[in-house]
């Protein structure tokens, strides 16, 4: 994959961006209560599903950018919606329409941001990539090491705070080889925002366990034979996504430019 995106032209690399996230919706689709039992009814759910995706790769920029804007401002809410949920909503069953809507936060910001930054730089992909990857193991090995106190026991009885401030760290550890090895600008900004993508990569991973947890589900899938669905692989980077690109705007863009 990390080969594709420096070899493969911005099309070509359009079409895997699509393929792969045609694949991650179907499996959040299922998550949100869809059986696809009726074959004529899926191919017409799926397809439709296809030509949103192809859609959003050919808005125009300033489109993409709103989109992602909003996408933001959801994932704060899911955010709040998530620490409720330790009390009151994992009781609940989210409705079909809702399940679809946050299925959509997921698959929406990342389509844009993985379809068209690759065109700026696969180097601001790479980046993403390594923040989301370095978050995800630092808060394994630190939790595992450390445990104490469960950060959200009714939605992922594996997770601590102790992981989370290990997450944290690894991401700041990122950005600031990032920001030495290019010599960016507005570090402070940078910094910040690894900070917010590391809470939000793990609130992706929440939301994720959450949805799975509505339809009584380990994997969204068995896709990837051993690893689950896509979705339980790429949850935390598609909630990632959208701030990073709002990093990238305000902070990394005057030097592309």
């Amino acid at each position: 994959m990390l080969l594709m995106l420096f070899l493969l032209p911005p099309h070509w690399w359009q079409a895997l961006v699509a393929a792969v996230m045609l694949l991650t919706s179907w499996e959040l689709l299922r998550l949100a209560g869809y059986s696809f039992a009726n074959t004529a009814s899926a191919v017409l759910l799926l397809t439709t599903v296809a030509l949103v995706i192809v859609s959003l790769l050919y808005l125009p920029a300033a489109w993409q950018w709103w989109i992602i804007v909003a996408c933001c401002g959801s994932w704060l809410l899911v955010i709040t919606q998530l620490v409720r949920a330790q009390t009151v909503i994992h009781r609940q069953c989210w409705s079909r329409a809702i399940r679809v809507l946050l299925g959509a936060l997921f698959v929406v910001p990342t389509v844009i941001v993985f379809g068209t930054m690759q065109t700026d730089s696969p180097w601001l992909l790479l980046a993403l990539l390594s923040l989301v990857w370095a978050a995800d193991v630092f808060a394994y090995f630190v939790g595992k090491g450390i445990g104490g106190i469960k950060l959200a026991s009714n939605i992922s009885p594996n997770k601590t705070v102790a992981g989370l401030i290990g997450g944290m760290l690894g991401a700041l550890l990122i950005a600031a080889g990032w920001i030495w090895y290019l010599q960016l600008p507005r570090p402070w900004l940078i910094l910040t925002a690894a900070l917010i993508i590391a809470l939000i990569s793990v609130a992706g991973d929440l939301l994720a366990s959450l949805l799975k947890r509505q339809v009584q589900r380990k994997d969204s899938s068995s896709l990837l034979p051993g690893h689950g669905g896509l979705v339980d692989r790429l949850d935390s980077l598609m909630a990632a996504a959208p701030f990073y690109a709002l990093t990238v705007k305000l902070a990394v863009s005057p030097m592309l430019q």
